[in-house]
């Protein structure tokens, strides 16, 4: 009797095991989170739109905020992506609390990561709001260079392709044919003198003036080079934007010299295709046929300008040749205050809803 007794407590019969006396865990309820915060995202993004047409109605405004959010979702990732700061913070902050959460067993509450998101979703939306980021400028400034100056960029640019080629990849995403205005040293001595007195300072004033900084701003000339569009070789660039403040190009080549060519912008021909969808849609259009493009094709000498971000391509040349001279500018405001503005608060045109085109005299 007493071997029995010993074996039961050396085995541990008649006791409860911890598998036992554990209760069932519920079943683990899916996470809808997201749910929730798609629907905050989609309220906010629609009080935007608002905010810019007080006349539209809700599903018009439902319509434009479904056109919108992959806007603004493309342009978080921008601007995280541009900003190392917050960049280092915001991967830092939804690595931890993902993995804080993950380590819960069981998980209580949301996924963190929905959450991270959705406020770097809103932070950009609240920062498209402000005035500076809602209205944006396209500026023709006519004869900063005059014809002869132009030709002599074309043929010193010419002479130096023979020479080394013209270069293919410098840029990753949208490359053109060109070759950068350093590598051109005749073209390079006299042209840079002309964009720092002809169009940078009208470039300052403009886009400086319009972020209201009243320290002012300096330009640093980030990227010059001269860009060839022929149909042989490179016709036309896609749809892009650029990765600075503001870019500018001057026509090197007259309007007689080449067909097609030109600058397209893209929140112009989304308002075309509107005008012409309603008119469809209202019965006075027959609704058939391509929609005719809005193209900036400028005269030989003058500048186009325009902040960085706004979305534009390069209209295809169908004949001839079109040479142009391209910029890619920084503005760098004077006062510290100016340029933590600019550095966190200022999306150079990407998510823009008022555009103004205007010329001026050189």
């Amino acid at each position: 009797m007493s071997s029995q007794t010993s074996n039961s407590e050396k085995t541990g019969e008649g006791e409860p095991t911890a598998a036992q006396t554990t209760s069932p865990q519920p079943p683990q309820k899916p996470d809808l989170s997201w749910l929730a915060w798609l629907a905050v995202v989609l309220a906010a993004t629609m009080g935007s739109v608002q905010q810019s047409n007080p006349a539209m109605t809700v599903p018009q405004l439902y319509n434009e905020a479904l056109l919108l959010l992959p806007k603004v979702a493309s342009e978080t990732g921008t601007y995280i992506a541009n900003h190392g700061l917050i960049l280092g913070f915001f991967i830092s902050v939804t690595i931890s609390s993902f993995a804080l959460w993950a380590m819960q067993k069981p998980r209580t509450g949301s996924n963190p990561a929905w959450s991270c998101m959705a406020v770097a979703f809103l932070l950009v939306l609240g920062i498209s709001t402000l005035p500076h980021n809602r209205a944006s400028t396209v500026l023709t400034q006519p004869a900063a260079f005059s014809p002869e100056q132009c030709a002599r960029i074309i043929a010193e640019t010419k002479s130096q392709a023979e020479a080394t080629g013209f270069t293919t990849s410098r840029h990753r995403y949208h490359p053109t044919e060109d070759i950068p205005l350093s590598d051109i040293p005749a073209a390079h001595a006299f042209a840079l003198p002309l964009l720092e007195s002809r169009v940078l300072p009208t470039l300052t004033k403009t886009f400086c003036n319009e972020s209201e900084d009243v320290g002012g701003c300096d330009v640093w000339l980030k990227d010059v080079f001269v860009v060839r569009y022929t149909q042989e070789s490179q016709p036309s660039l896609g749809e892009h934007t650029d990765g600075h403040h503001v870019s500018f190009n001057v026509a090197l080549s007259s309007l007689d010299d080449y067909e097609g060519g030109g600058t397209i912008f893209s929140h112009e021909n989304e308002q075309v295709k509107k005008k012409k969808k309603k008119k469809d849609g209202d019965g006075d259009g027959d609704g058939a046929g391509d929609v005719a493009l809005k193209v900036h094709r400028i005269a030989q000498g003058s500048v186009l300008m325009h902040q960085a971000r706004i979305k534009h391509a390069g209209a295809e040349t169908t004949s001839g040749t079109r040479w142009i001279l391209v910029g890619f500018t920084e503005l760098i405001p004077r006062s510290i205050s100016g340029r933590i503005r600019s550095y966190l608060l200022d999306l150079h045109g990407a998510l823009a809803t008022k555009f103004t085109h205007k010329s001026i005299i050189s």
